[in-house]
């Protein structure tokens, strides 16, 4: 018994790998697809790649301008101040001129300052 250059002695391990790249480009893809940001009665629900968050209204004291940074370049994304200073970052927005309306008709619903711009 020892080590096999022969085809079939690798097609297993092979095969394994190859599931598991599929697997997590799949779910890498369903969460890239999942990224959001809604609104209801309660409060926001803010989906990024790795986590998701439900912030009650009560919590939310505003909306501003946040730019992050990638090899892609500097992109405008939605940054929520918290009644307590901290803030989370939606990378589901981008700035466009109905998006920024929209935040604005929520904002003034609910009583959320929004020093923000259309990009």
């Amino acid at each position: 018994m020892g080590f096999s250059t022969a085809p079939e002695a690798h097609t297993a391990p092979t095969a394994l790998v190859v599931v598991g790249l599929l697997v997590g480009c799949s779910l890498m893809a369903w969460r890239l697809a999942a990224w959001s940001l809604s609104a209801d009665k309660e409060g926001l629900v803010v989906r990024n790649f790795c986590w998701s968050r439900r912030i009650p209204w009560s919590r939310v004291s505003a909306f501003e301008d946040a730019w992050v940074q990638d090899e892609g370049g500097t992109h405008w994304v939605l940054k929520i101040v918290l009644d307590d200073g901290s803030s989370v970052r939606s990378t589901a927005t981008s700035g466009h001129p109905s998006e920024v309306e929209a935040l604005g008709r929520l904002a003034l619903r609910y009583g959320v300052r929004v020093p923000i711009e259309p990009c």
